[in-house]
């Protein structure tokens, strides 16, 4: 059955319900870039947990590639995550899903018809 557009807002709430409930399946931690001070006194970054939410990590089929660095090549692997469509999601973020740790690298941000919003990650090799 389909429904008429545009959704009513109670409408697209339920759609949004039964996507998160269905879809998020992994344990996001997201870390924030934030201004840390040093036992001198000054100032650097660092990463500290803003939240934990669900979420869903997919390999992205279409962005896997090998960088040539040095002597030798890397390979690089990229990632989308699926979140809530209404999460602040910042392109210096930083998330921990199952023990990775994953850079933001790109974001569609929510739209206002959108169930979810996906996220393009890079995988971080520590």
């Amino acid at each position: 059955m389909a429904l008429p557009l545009p959704l009513q807002s109670w409408e697209l709430a339920l759609m949004r319900d039964a996507v998160g409930d269905q879809l998020f399946t992994d344990t996001v931690a997201i870390h924030r870039r934030t201004p840390v001070s040093t036992a001198t006194g000054g100032q650097t970054e660092g990463y500290v947990v803003w939240q934990t939410v669900l979420g869903r990590l997919e390999e992205n089929p279409i962005r896997n590639e090998e960088k040539a660095l040095g002597a030798g090549q890397k390979a690089e692997s990229w990632w989308i995550v699926s979140l809530a469509y209404d999460l602040e999601v910042r392109v210096s973020d930083r998330y921990i899903i199952n023990g990775q740790t994953y850079e933001v690298t790109e974001t569609e941000g929510a739209r206002s018809q959108s169930t979810v919003q996906n996220v393009k990650c890079r995988k971080v090799r520590v």
